[in-house]
């Protein structure tokens, strides 16, 4: 029987735009001659990165005891199965009402039933044998995955006469047909549609099944604003088919855990009363989820999607009270140089491409600064984020910050730019022109950060993401507050840093667990996850928002606010009649 169906295929992320077609397609001969050790290697590639078949699927449930496997997928052969079943056996049955009777049959003879899709590679987990029927991609699947596992392998009589000759084969034969499986297909990248190696091909499957694998656990996901929550879906899909709930309410997301260690995800802005003390109650966890470093092109308060999240187990990255995944990546990764040289990579690209958490657009011909003096770039920001008001120490406020800037900065020329949020009249954190004249030089609003970057001596911070961009740029950077990047060597630190943070670092590993291990990215034009080369690549492409009717509505109200802020600045009412 030919194998013509490709065993390696991707992931079908929910609403993503690709074709099985962009990922692999056909050839009448390979470009490469592989070799037996190339084959085998590439085995052994599979066999630890378990991709290939329907590896996005569920594990069959865990089961203590080994056991057979009876895959049934033809009725033709209910009589020989029957005969066979025994006491314990797993029988896996499609997901069909045709094959209910038959399934409590089974039942009565003391098997383990399970319907539906699968990941194929569990059964490397519990099979001690496994006996098939059927001539489906899944028996192909499992043929494979079984003879790579050295599971022993039968068929039911009607299989028998299309798989027996192939999959009962010697294991030189097998060399063979793995090579004709593998090598009878031509794999691309999804993402730039240039051919890529099996090699390749393997690894971008195995990055799509650790970010699906680490989504497991999660069975709901709170306060989860509405005009973000498809793309949140595709950043945390777990391989099912129905749609994670995003329920508003605590009582309705514990109402989707069963079983202990199952998670919630949560966007903690959001969080509805009580969820985290009735979550530890019930022994299950918590992921809080938040914007990523490389957000989007657009403003989240101007309604704008976001193309990158972090998602963390242990705490979140702007909390400086509790350890965090980023904390503990930063502590604990043993760094390969190739992670280091695509770090490296990817800080000379966002370096020549000005890229920053939002992407902003405005003019970006160079400032006359004076000369003879330290130039001082003051960041705003948020008044009410999160990040301030868990790691903002003694900082009271914007204008706070710009006054301690000067008390340690006195001979400076200090720039202040406000955070864009506040400026687009959305957010908390507004300090009139007056005020802020007080202690800087000077108020720039729509300028690029970026193009600051590359015109000041140190960057002054709260909490700011600014300042771990600002690091990128090898400028020195003060932090008032406790931000993530905060305490590893790189910064001068005025607020108080927790003594987890006990490693010394450079700016190549902090960009490389900040940037590559910690985040999760999705592609705008595939809607696939991909890497933080690929989404810069794409910010580059198309630099300015798409605006739809829903980003056009909160842009005027951002203005109206803003504009009647002003009004109110200028024109305060005195309370008098």
């Amino acid at each position: 029987m030919s194998l013509s169906f490709p065993f390696l295929r991707p992931p079908p992320f929910p609403k993503a735009n690709i074709s099985l077609t962009d990922f692999v397609r056909p050839i009448s001969r390979p470009e490469k001659i592989l070799t037996d050790n190339d084959i085998q290697n590439l085995i052994e590639k599979l066999l630890q990165r378990r991709v290939g078949g329907n590896f996005w699927a569920a594990p069959l449930p865990k089961n203590p005891q080994k056991q057979s496997v009876l895959l049934i997928e033809d009725l033709t052969d209910e009589a020989f199965f029957l005969a066979i079943a025994k006491q314990g056996d797993l029988v896996i049955l499609p997901d069909h009402q045709d094959y209910a009777e038959l399934a409590e049959s089974f039942k009565k003879q003391g098997c383990v039933i399970y319907s539906g899709l699968f990941d194929p590679w569990s059964l490397l987990d519990q099979a001690t044998e496994i006996i098939a029927s059927g001539k489906t991609a899944l028996t192909i699947d499992i043929g494979l995955i079984a003879r790579l596992g050295h599971i022993p392998l039968s068929f039911s009589p009607t299989a028998r006469k299309f798989f027996s000759d192939i999959f009962t084969s010697p294991d030189v034969i097998i060399l063979a047909l793995v090579r004709q499986q593998l090598t009878s297909f031509q794999y691309n990248d999804i993402f730039t549609g240039q051919p890529i190696s099996l090699d390749q091909a393997i690894t971008q499957l195995s990055e799509w099944r650790s970010l699906i694998d680490s989504n497991r656990a999660i069975k709901a996901a709170c306060g989860i604003a509405w005009w973000k929550k498809e793309a949140i879906r595709r950043f945390l899909w777990s391989g099912e088919k129905k749609r994670l709930p995003m329920p508003q309410k605590t009582e309705t997301a514990l109402s989707f855990l069963k079983q202990k260690q199952e998670a919630i995800a949560l966007w903690p802005s959001r969080e509805p009363k009580g969820l985290r003390k009735a979550i530890a109650q019930k022994e299950a966890q918590l992921y809080e989820v938040e914007d990523g470093f490389i957000r989007s092109v657009g403003l989240g308060s101007g309604l704008h999607p976001p193309l990158s999240i972090v998602v963390d187990k242990q705490g979140i990255y702007y909390d400086p009270n509790q350890p965090s995944d980023i904390e503990t990546l930063f502590n604990e990764t043993v760094f390969s140089q190739e992670l280091l040289e695509r770090a490296q990579k990817l800080i000379a690209r966002i370096q020549s491409a000005h890229i920053s958490k939002y992407m902003g657009t405005g003019a970006d011909k160079a400032l006359n600064f004076p000369k003879n003096k330290r130039i001082i770039l003051v960041t705003g920001q948020v008044e009410d984020d999160r990040s301030v008001r868990l790691g903002g120490g003694a900082v009271k406020g914007n204008l706070d910050l710009l006054k301690r800037a000067r008390e340690n900065e006195a001979d400076s020329y200090i720039i202040f730019k406000p955070h864009p949020d506040v400026e687009a009249g959305h957010r908390k954190g507004f300090v009139p022109q007056e005020s802020a004249e007080k202690y800087a030089d000077i108020i720039i609003r729509d300028y690029p950060i970026t193009r600051l970057f590359d015109q000041v001596d140190a960057v002054h911070v709260w909490t700011s993401l600014a300042g771990f961009e600002a690091l990128l740029r090898h400028r020195e950077v003060i932090c008032h507050g406790t931000p993530f990047y905060a305490g590893w060597g790189l910064t001068r630190d005025l607020g108080a840093i927790p003594a987890r943070r006990k490693r010394k670092l450079d700016i190549t590993e902090l960009a490389a667990v900040t940037l590559i291990l910690y985040p999760r990215y999705l592609d705008p034009v595939t809607g696939m996850p991909c890497s933080p080369e690929v989404l810069i690549e794409r910010l580059i492409q198309s630099p300015k928002a798409k605006m739809t009717p829903v980003t056009w509505i909160r842009h005027f109200q951002g203005k109206i606010c803003a504009a009647f802020r002003q009004v109110m600045i200028n024109n305060p009412l005195s309370g008098k009649s």
